[in-house]
């Protein structure tokens, strides 16, 4: 059988076009290595006050071994313009900071490393070195999980406190800045923080992510001085019934205090993880508001006395590829899962959900590409 495709082109050009398809198949797959970067075991860096810089090694350093279980205290400096980046569980008992680092490199938490201090000290202490977490976790029982007078980013992974009066991030840099793209921060002990900023000049923005800090005179943000914090996009905020610090500061976002909880703007807010209604609360989508449930998240709605309610307001909508659940009562004129919310049976769903990017998108094509390169073949059979 011969077809006629794209004219003339020759067989060669589609045998190319078949390579391409494979090394986007292999890219994806394996990624892409980083040039010039080093990779250290833990127990490379014990020496106190270890300047990174001066170990012949390259940036950027990851950490990704701990082959001797080490968890004695760290102190790292790392210059201007290095970059160490946490890829290992490290954790110990310790009455000092697990990790303690200085200067103005950058030190990321990654997918896979975690820092944790069980003891009466922090996990991690910045003096001005930028922190960021884009996976993992950083815990710390006796303190804070995080102290530092720089600026702090989280796009994932999770930071958590417990204990009394303790703070997961506290920023006391006279500018340091807190930014929340993603993941979770959370204190769980009574009086707890999840978020402190204290400088004259600091700022949090929160567009994204989970804050909670729901135990008693729990704060999801405290945000002592300088400008009001920015909370808007996506942003999930958990926090006690007796903390009215952030009333009229969401723009848009989802805010909990104590066991009700409100949708706010009329942009789509997403549920970031699964969600119990607390018993007795009730959760409110406004008129205009929507809160998208999306692929594996579920939010229930149990059946309690006093009732716990889903209450859907006339335009407001409950929709998305997850599930609303739970035989709790459901109110309003609005819609869940394009149901009239008063008539909503738990367990409908609707369809839906956005496109793929990057290699998702990469790998759509590879059937185009290589079926074209078929249809060639079979042509010059």
């Amino acid at each position: 059988m011969k077809y006629r495709f794209l004219g003339k082109i020759g067989f060669s050009r589609v045998k190319g076009i078949a390579r391409v398809a494979v090394l986007i198949a292999a890219l994806c797959v394996i990624g892409v290595g980083t040039a010039g970067a080093t990779d250290v075991n833990v127990s490379q860096l014990l020496t106190f006050n270890l300047d990174v810089s001066s170990m012949g090694w390259v940036s950027p350093i990851t950490v990704n071994a701990n082959t001797s279980y080490i968890d004695t205290p760290l102190s790292l400096i790392i210059p201007s313009l290095w970059e160490v980046r946490w890829q290992v569980p490290f954790e110990g008992s310790s009455p000092s900071p697990m990790i303690t680092i200085s200067g103005t490199g950058s030190f990321e938490v990654v997918s896979g490393g975690s820092v944790s201090n069980t003891g009466t000290d922090v996990a991690i202490s910045s003096t001005n070195t930028p922190i960021t977490i884009s996976g993992g976790r950083i815990s710390a029982q006796g303190d804070n999980a995080i102290n530092t007078v720089s600026d702090v980013t989280v796009s994932g992974g999770t930071v958590i406190a417990g204990g009394t009066n303790h703070i997961a991030i506290n920023a006391t840099g006279a500018s340091s800045a807190v930014s929340v793209t993603g993941g979770i921060i959370e204190a769980t002990g009574s009086s707890g923080s999840a978020i402190k900023a204290t400088g004259a000049s600091s700022t949090v923005s929160v567009s994204s992510g989970t804050i909670k800090a729901t135990n008693t005179n729990g704060k999801a943000i405290d945000k002592v001085a300088g400008s009001v914090p920015t909370i808007n996009g996506s942003a999930n905020i958990f926090t006690s019934g007796s903390d009215s610090t952030l009333d009229s500061l969401v723009t848009s976002g989802l805010l909990f205090k104590g066991n009700s909880g409100t949708v706010y703007g009329t942009s789509v807010v997403t549920l970031n993880e699964s969600l119990s209604i607390p018993s007795g609360g009730t959760l409110t989508v406004p008129s205009g508001a929507k809160l998208r449930i999306p692929l594996g998240v579920t939010l229930t709605v149990p059946r309690t006395s006093p009732p716990t309610t889903l209450y859907v307001d006339t335009t407001g909508i409950v929709d998305g590829n997850g599930s609303v659940t739970g035989s709790g009562t459901y109110a309003g004129s609005g819609t869940i899962m394009g149901t009239p919310a008063s008539d909503y049976s738990p367990g409908t769903s609707i369809g839906g959900g956005g496109s793929g990017g990057g290699c998702s998108a990469g790998f759509g094509a590879i059937p185009l590409l290589l079926a074209a390169a078929l249809a060639f073949r079979k042509r010059r059979a």
